[in-house]
């Protein structure tokens, strides 16, 4: 299963580099179907929860929607991203949580974890290709290439994505247009 998982995260680097140099050049141009939310959750969390449970982190869901509209592999990879992610940040023995429901007319996508959180001045950095939050806990595993994609599918898809104020930990939301 860890050497599954490692292959797995390789793979995703790969592609959000081949992906973010796609998007450079205007080529990033997703294949519009309806995408099963619950199975792709499903299907996430089936991947994340080698290195959750590494970490002793609880992974919990709210899928409020039927379907998605976009391109099934590149919403599962933001989701995987967003998720490996917030576990990464997350403190041992933590939860993290993804949501997913209507909001004013789009999906409103939301990963939640109980880690130490982002800056209010770096909010719109951290989806910058290659940046890193300096101090962030523990050895540093990321390559700064995750949210940079992140953000570049859901533009593509016709979304927006931020990170949300919050009390505690971070918390990335990403809108993506409504189809059905």
């Amino acid at each position: 299963r860890m050497i599954r998982a490692s292959v797995r995260h390789l793979s995703r680097l790969i592609q959000n580099l081949l992906d973010l140099s796609k998007s450079d050049e205007g080529k990033l141009v997703p294949v519009m179907e309806d995408v099963d939310a619950p199975a792709l959750v499903e299907e996430v969390f089936a991947q994340m929860r080698v290195i959750a449970e590494q970490k002793q982190v609880t992974l919990s869901s709210t899928v409020g929607v039927a379907t998605l509209r976009g391109e099934r592999h590149l919403l599962d990879r933001v989701l995987e991203n967003l998720m490996e992610n917030a576990i990464r940040h997350a403190p041992e023995g933590s939860r993290v949580s993804l949501s997913l429901r209507r909001a004013e007319g789009e999906v409103e996508l939301r990963v939640e974890d109980e880690g130490p959180g982002i800056p209010e001045a770096m909010r719109e950095q951290i989806f910058e290709p290659f940046f890193q939050i300096s101090g962030a806990s523990g050895p540093r595993t990321g390559r700064g290439l995750g949210l940079s994609f992140c953000k570049r599918a859901v533009e593509a898809h016709g979304g927006t994505i931020w990170a949300a104020p919050a009390e505690k930990g971070a918390v990335i939301c990403a809108r993506l247009p409504d189809g059905g």
